[in-house]
């Protein structure tokens, strides 16, 4: 869960970078800023001198090393690229709504599929957590699943929003100020 919960938390980074890269292509005020996960504190150096644990500390923390670096290449990628695009997008609203369209190439080649990742590993997690809790439990404990249930949902319902609204919004605005 640590190596997860780790993972998820560096996309979470990424996801923030493509915010903050939206917000100036957009010439507005930048996001809030990455919603980190990960509550646990896990001391791996403690974790390694478990002799049943050793090897599986090391390989999962070269699993997640591995997969952290391969995101911050992506991560810098799509940063270079998109500075690319916003120097070459002029001041005028109109430059600004073409090179913020055009962000989404890079996006959709080099982040997406982090991001999807992450939004499937989270349902699969929760959906483990709600089956991991049964019937017949508590109240409290059906009423953690239907606020699990409706959380995956609102993440979906979030993530297509995150995307669609911005790209109508801007095509709108192109066909406004073509059409003026």
């Amino acid at each position: 869960m640590f190596c997860w919960l780790d993972l998820s938390d560096a996309i979470e980074r990424s996801r923030s970078d493509y915010d903050d890269v939206r917000a100036q292509a957009l010439g507005s005020p930048t996001g809030s800023g990455p919603i980190l996960m990960n509550v646990f504190k896990v001391d791996l150096d403690d974790l390694r001198k478990i002799p049943e644990l050793s090897d599986e500390v090391e390989r999962r923390e070269e699993v997640l090393t591995s997969l952290k670096m391969e995101l911050a290449t992506d991560t810098e990628k799509f940063r270079s690229e998109a500075q690319a695009i916003l120097k070459k997008s002029g001041d005028t609203p109109e430059s600004r709504a073409m090179g913020y369209v055009e962000l989404e190439s890079p996006f959709n080649q080099l982040l997406r599929g982090w991001r999807d990742a992450r939004s499937t590993l989270l349902a699969e997690v929760t959906e483990l957590n709600i089956n991991q809790l049964g019937d017949g439990t508590p109240t409290k404990w059906n009423a953690t699943t239907r606020i699990l249930k409706r959380i995956t949902n609102i993440r979906r319902v979030y993530s297509a929003l995150e995307i669609i609204v911005p790209v109508l919004f801007a095509v709108f605005a192109i066909v406004y100020v073509w059409l003026s």
